[in-house]
């Protein structure tokens, strides 16, 4: 079978034709699965060159963790005036965290367990101002916080020698707390749809980042070492807008249509150990997301399209070593005839423009992993049996 991506792979570089002869056929799944099915009683581990805990090679997938949450809130509301409420309280939530694992000395096993324990006061306050009925202005400060990833708590780490990578974790890493700023202006036009625009603001504490370095790894060079820490103080703001709409003000089957479209720029500052600055880690500047549909109440289709800018994924030496996801934009359609009160008939259609995923390294001239999924599409019935 042909490998994935044989006539794609490195197009975007202008040299793909001059390379696509070197990828050659690659073994189905299945015949692979029949060759293993065959011969697996003639197989002997290669202890050495596997990655298990005794060689130090998985140590970041076999570990364990506990967690305890106890929470509880209190909150109260106040309306002065007609046109003015006032929303307040306060969210407690206590964690608990313990984390064990293995991490290799000098060759030899050796045990780990850390653990830690939090208490998070959150208080929030909402002030929502009436215009008329229909027209409204919101404002709000919070304190909202997220809490590590288990997997980058990890003791230990595992190398993938096809990707060149080294990720372990980071017992130590402290929650990440946001003090948020929001102000939002919406018109709503009765139960026809929205219009809204804001403004909002966030500084964070204790954002977690992921630190590249390359270095050698069991006489293996060029390994890109991945480890999540905690990094100095950030801030991210940006503009939202909002619109959803039926166009009910349209004449006969064209009133059935409707659109929603949403806009977030983002911007945002964020300081590594070295001093550099970057942008906050994961966080793209642009999102976008546009739809149009129909829906008459029997039969209803929508098309939307999804933008996400290029945002970076783990942070290097310096700039050209940082690590990016590219921009993405998916297209994607789905479809539903309710044949009877009980059948509906439906389809879906996603990523119909075959956009690729893209990871490169510091530019686009230097893509690390290209990938292509090709659209993909469902044909389905649903009934309602009761």
């Amino acid at each position: 079978m042909n490998q994935p991506g044989r006539g794609q792979y490195l197009d975007e570089l202008g040299i793909g034709a001059q390379y696509r002869n070197q990828f050659s056929q690659v073994v189905s799944e299945k015949d692979l699965v029949n060759w293993y099915i065959a011969n697996r009683d003639n197989l002997v581990l290669d202890a050495a060159g596997s990655a298990t805990a005794a060689n130090g090679g998985a140590l970041g997938r076999t570990f364990r963790l506990y967690e305890k949450q106890t929470a509880g809130y209190a909150m109260a509301t106040w309306k002065p005036s007609e046109a003015v409420t006032l929303l307040g309280g306060v969210r407690l939530e206590h964690t608990k965290t313990t984390v064990a694992g293995q991490v290799l000395v000098n060759g030899v096993l050796d045990n780990e367990r850390r653990s830690n324990d939090y208490l998070s006061v959150l208080p929030s306050l909402h002030l929502t101002y009436r215009f008329a009925d229909n027209t409204n202005l919101r404002a709000a400060v919070s304190r909202s916080f997220a809490r590590p990833d288990f997997g980058d708590l990890a003791p230990g780490g595992a190398f993938s020698e096809a990707d060149l990578e080294f990720a372990g974790g980071n017992p130590d890493l402290k929650p990440t707390y946001a003090w948020n700023g929001d102000l939002m202006f919406e018109h709503y036009f009765g139960n026809a749809g929205v219009i809204s625009g804001g403004a909002f603001y966030k500084r964070i504490s204790d954002p977690i980042y992921d630190s590249r370095r390359i270095g050698t790894y069991r006489g293996i060079e060029g390994v890109a070492f991945l480890t999540p820490a905690n990094g100095a103080a950030g801030d991210l703001y940006g503009l939202e807008f909002n619109v959803q709409r039926r166009l009910t003000f349209l004449p006969g089957l064209l009133s059935n249509l409707g659109v929603n479209a949403n806009y977030t720029l983002i911007r945002s500052n964020f300081t590594l150990p070295d001093g550099r600055g970057v942008r906050v880690p994961r966080q793209a500047n642009h999102l976008a997301n546009v739809a149009l549909y129909y829906d008459d109440g029997r039969f209803s289709t929508r098309a939307a399209m999804n933008y996400k800018g290029a945002f970076i994924e783990e942070y290097g030496a310096t700039a050209d070593g940082d690590s990016y996801y590219g921009a993405y934009t998916s297209l994607d359609l789905t479809v539903n005839w309710q044949a009877t009160p009980s059948v509906t008939v439906f389809g879906e259609a996603t990523n119909l423009t075959n956009q690729k995923l893209n990871y490169y390294l510091g530019s686009k001239e230097r893509p690390l992993q290209v990938e292509y999924y090709g659209p993909r599409f469902v044909l389905g019935l649903k009934a309602a049996i009761f």
